[in-house]
């Protein structure tokens, strides 16, 4: 296997293991175990868990850019691309009760490095921001209501939408957040 698959295969496997354990329910030995290397190949790639962690956030968040400027290509609607936003988040809770990686790292952001939590507010900020754009376009639009600045309704709705996450991994099921976001959208439906 050559670097770059082993460094990706590397990623992808710590991705999963965070997003259904936590950040520091893993090790690197679980990751050679599961990639097929030895355990200073994955040391060779990502020197501390720190190197790892500020890696695996960053390409979360390439990720989700990638994704979010596709949807609002795609997506018609405002309302449309939020409710988009949610189903995505469904989809990560339904795929073996995962979080999102962001949320469960925002979870352990006292037991992270200071790289880490930096890159994970850049995560938040961004989605945060491109939640104030659809909000503002659907508010433009007539088909979005709310008071106050779309930043502010942009930041309740994405800790909705995370916390929601959290109860649904608890419970094993995606019914609160599809609940959380049912109720969200019509309490931003215009009249």
């Amino acid at each position: 296997m050559d670097e770059a698959s082993a460094q990706v295969r590397i990623l992808d496997a710590a991705e999963r293991l965070c997003q259904t354990r936590g950040f520091n329910g893993f090790s690197f030995r679980d990751l050679a175990e599961i990639v097929g290397i030895r355990s200073a190949s994955v040391h060779y790639h990502f020197p501390t868990k720190a190197d790892l962690g500020k890696a695996l956030i960053t390409r979360y968040r390439r990720n989700m850019e990638t994704l979010l400027e596709d949807m609002e290509r795609k997506e018609r609607t405002a309302s449309g691309r939020i409710k988009r936003f949610a189903g995505m988040l469904r989809e990560i809770v339904r795929d073996e009760n995962r979080m999102c990686l962001c949320g469960i790292l925002a979870a352990e952001s006292g037991a992270i490095s200071a790289e880490m939590r930096a890159e994970l507010r850049r995560f938040f900020e961004y989605c945060e921001r491109w939640l104030a754009r659809q909000l503002e376009a659907g508010r433009d639009q007539g088909e979005i209501a709310f008071r106050g600045a779309a930043g502010v309704a942009a930041a309740a709705m994405l800790s909705t939408l995370e916390g929601a996450m959290m109860t649904s991994r608890l419970f094993g099921s995606d019914k609160p957040l599809r609940d959380a976001t049912q109720w969200m959208m019509a309490q931003f439906a215009a009249a």
